[in-house]
């Protein structure tokens, strides 16, 4: 068995695959038999008297630890190493560090800042040098055994009136950035969503209650699909809910904005013709204090 359990193998003669495949090759039925067993199974049925099938049913599931790394503040230099790879100031990065939501660790042999929260039931980290995990072929690594639809930082932000959700741990940081040079910093709480195809948890929703909720999701399909869900999670639990659109916006390079982080790249231009917009981009923390 490989991949947590999800796939199989026989290395004696190279048969291997789903759960389907398996089930198809200890019983000799089709794909389609297959399939209309196993979801009687789900159902609370039974699947026949096949004793390998039923071996398997009375296996323990696999219990799994949790990977807690070992975690230090950012040195000044790794501060400076990180603004550099992510555009993102200094100060607002401190911020996110006296908040206790940046820090680094030592992962896979690479030097990494990670993003978690209070509860540490969340870790995502990315490596300093911005080059891609070998072991996940991506930038961003969610540590083994996270609780990865956790929305990191949304117990802190309990004592602001206001909350930044972002997409990703870039954004999240971003956020920090954005609400410093807004000088909303001590208004706007960011909390992030580790990927767009996550869910808020039910037990993370009452931590939304009354609060002014900006989404900012990724310029993509999964992105739009994200914001409508969270969205419609969130209603009649925050006091009022809105997203950023980043269309139309263009960053130094001439590419179009996609996301919170890349706006802190915004083109001179595209600055200046659409100022109001991007200067404004956390002025909804202000929306309840002018009323």
């Amino acid at each position: 068995m490989y991949e947590n359990g999800r796939r199989w193998k026989d290395y004696t003669s190279d048969k291997g695959g789903d759960v389907f495949d398996f089930y198809q090759e200890a019983t000799g039925c089709d794909r389609k038999e297959a399939f209309k067993s196993l979801r009687k199974m789900i159902d609370g049925g039974t699947i026949g008297a096949n004793p390998v099938i039923r071996a398997q049913e009375t296996l323990p599931e696999e219990k799994k630890e949790q990977f807690h790394p070992s975690l230090s503040k950012p040195t000044s230099e790794e501060l400076d190493a990180i603004s550099n790879l992510r555009a993102i100031s200094v100060k607002a990065l401190q911020i996110a560090v006296d908040r206790g939501f940046l820090y680094m660790a030592r992962l896979k042999g690479e030097r990494a800042f990670v993003i978690t929260d209070k509860s540490r039931r969340n870790y995502l980290a990315r490596r300093l040098d911005g080059q891609k995990w070998e072991h996940t072929s991506s930038k961003a690594y969610t540590l083994p055994e996270s609780q990865a639809r956790w929305p990191i930082g949304i117990q802190e932000a309990e004592p602001f009136p206001a909350i930044a959700l972002c997409e990703g741990g870039p954004d999240f940081l971003a956020a920090f950035g954005h609400a410093l040079a807004s000088s909303l910093e001590n208004l706007v709480s960011p909390v992030c969503m580790a990927a767009a195809s996550y869910r808020i948890p039910s037990d993370a929703l009452p931590f939304f209650k009354d609060k002014r909720v900006r989404i900012f999701v990724h310029d993509d399909r999964a992105g739009y699909d994200a914001g409508e869900r969270w969205a419609a999670q969130l209603d009649g639990i925050a006091s009022e809910i809105d997203g950023f659109s980043f269309s139309g916006l263009t960053d130094i390079e001439g590419s179009s904005i996609g996301d919170l982080n890349q706006l802190l790249k915004v083109d001179y231009d595209c600055w200046e013709a659409n100022r109001e917009t991007i200067e404004g981009v956390m002025n909804f923390a202000l929306e309840g204090e002018q009323q």
